[in-house]
C-alpha cells in the first residue's frame, strides 16, 4: 500500500511541476544564463588572492579592475548590485600597491602579515542591509530609500581592517524576510545559471553575484536562512557563526540579525569567522588566516546537485505576488483535472478489459 501511495504523490508531483513549469515558461520565456568566467583572477581564491598580494606577484588594482569589469558585465542579467563604490575601490587598490611598492619583502612581512592583513587586497561585496558610509541602507523597505548610512557597520570596519577593500552592496528581500530577494527599492535579483529563477532570500544578492564569478567574498546575515537559502540557490557555500559571535550592530532590519561572511565562488569557498568557530575549517599556513577564513573545496558534483535542486515551483520569480499565486493554483487545479482522467480512462480500460474476457 505505501508503494502505490508513494507512487500516486510522485507522479501527481511531476504532472504539478510540468504544467507549472510550462505555464511559467510561457509567461518567461527561455531563461538567459550569464556568461562564463573567462578571466582566471577571477578563479582565485580569496586567501590566495591576498597571499599573490602580498608577494607581489599580482597587483590589487589589476584584481580589483577584475572583479569591477565582471560586475559590469553580468548585473544587467542578474540584478544583483544596487550600489557600487569602483572608483575608490580603485583608489584603495591603488594606494595599496604604491605602499607595497615601496616597502621591501622584510618591511611588507612586518606590517603586512597574514596574521595583520590576511585579507589583504581582496575586493568585498557588502549585504545592503548593512551600514556602509555613504550607501543606501534601506534593506528592501520603500521607507528608507532616502536613507544614507553615516557609518560602517561592526562587521565591515573588521573585514576592512584585515585588509578587505568593499566594491559593491548588493541586493536583499524586503525587511530582509523573504525567501526570494526582491523589493520595490531595488527591483528582483535573478539567477545567474537561469534568469527566469531567483536566487533565494534574503541575502540573494550576494549569494547571486559570487556565483557569477564578480565577487569573492562577501557579508551577509541569516536569521532563518537566508545565508544558507542562497548558497543553495546558486550552488556556493556559505556560513552561519554562533549567535553573537560577529557583531550584527548596523544592520537595518526590524529584527536582530545574525552576520556572517558569505563565500567564493565555483570550485572554492571561503568564509569569515572568530577563532570560537576556528575548529571547522581545513588546517591552513597560518593561524591567523586560520582565525579568519574557512577554506574547504565544493566539488563540481556537489554544484550541480544543487543546480538541479534548484529546479523546483518555489525558485520561480514572482511567486511571491498574485501573478506567480495565480500561476500555481492553475497548474494545481490542472494537475488534479489531469489526474482524474487518467483515472477515468483507467477505469475505461479496465472495464473493458473485463467485458471483454467475461464475453
Amino acid at each position: 500500500m505505501y508503494h502505490v501511495v508513494y507512487a500516486a504523490l510522485s507522479s501527481f508531483t511531476l504532472i504539478v511541476m510540468g504544467i507549472v513549469d510550462a505555464l511559467f515558461r510561457l509567461i518567461y520565456g527561455r531563461g538567459r544564463a550569464v556568461t562564463k568566467v573567462k578571466d582566471p583572477l577571477l578563479l582565485i581564491p580569496a586567501h590566495k588572492l591576498a597571499d599573490k598580494i602580498r608577494t607581489r606577484q599580482l597587483k590589487a588594482e589589476d584584481v580589483m579592475s577584475a572583479y569591477i569589469v565582471r560586475a559590469k558585465e553580468v548585473n544587467p542579467i542578474v540584478n544583483a548590485v544596487v550600489g557600487e563604490q569602483y572608483d575608490q575601490a580603485l583608489r584603495r587598490a591603488r594606494e595599496l600597491d604604491c605602499t607595497l611598492d615601496s616597502l621591501s619583502s622584510k618591511e611588507i612581512a612586518e606590517k603586512f602579515s597574514v596574521r595583520q592583513k590576511p585579507l589583504l587586497g581582496v575586493p568585498l561585496s557588502v549585504k545592503e542591509a548593512f551600514s556602509w558610509t555613504g550607501m543606501t541602507n534601506t534593506s528592501g523597505i520603500p521607507g528608507r530609500k532616502h536613507v544614507r548610512a553615516t557609518s560602517d557597520a561592526p562587521v565591515l570596519c573588521n573585514l576592512q581592517d584585515a585588509g578587505a577593500i568593499p566594491f559593491i552592496h548588493t541586493n536583499v528581500s524586503e525587511a530582509c524576510m523573504w525567501f526570494e530577494s526582491s523589493n520595490y527599492v531595488f527591483g528582483c535579483t535573478n539567477n545567474a545559471y537561469d534568469n527566469t529563477r531567483i536566487v533565494g532570500g534574503s541575502s540573494g544578492g550576494e549569494g547571486c553575484i559570487i556565483s557569477t564569478g564578480a565577487s569573492v567574498i562577501g557579508i551577509g546575515s541569516d536569521i532563518g536562512g537566508s545565508i544558507r537559502m542562497p548558497c543553495f540557490f546558486n550552488g556556493i557555500f556559505g556560513h552561519k557563526p554562533s549567535i553573537v559571535v560577529v557583531a550584527a550592530a548596523a544592520a537595518a532590519v526590524v529584527v536582530v540579525v545574525v552576520v556572517v561572511v558569505v563565500v567564493v565562488v565555483v570550485q572554492y569557498t571561503l568564509a569569515s569567522s572568530t577563532p570560537p568557530l576556528s575548529t571547522f575549517h581545513h588546517q591552513t599556513r597560518s593561524m591567523a588566516l586560520t582565525e579568519f577564513l574557512l577554506h574547504m573545496p565544493l566539488s563540481t558534483g556537489h554544484a550541480n546537485a544543487i543546480q538541479q535542486y534548484y529546479r523546483s515551483v518555489l525558485c520561480y520569480r514572482d511567486l511571491s505576488n498574485n501573478k506567480g499565486i495565480v500561476v500555481v493554483v492553475v497548474a494545481a487545479a490542472a494537475a488534479v483535472i489531469v489526474v482524474l482522467l487518467l483515472v477515468v480512462v483507467v477505469v475505461v480500460v479496465v472495464v473493458v478489459v473485463v467485458v471483454v474476457v467475461v464475453e
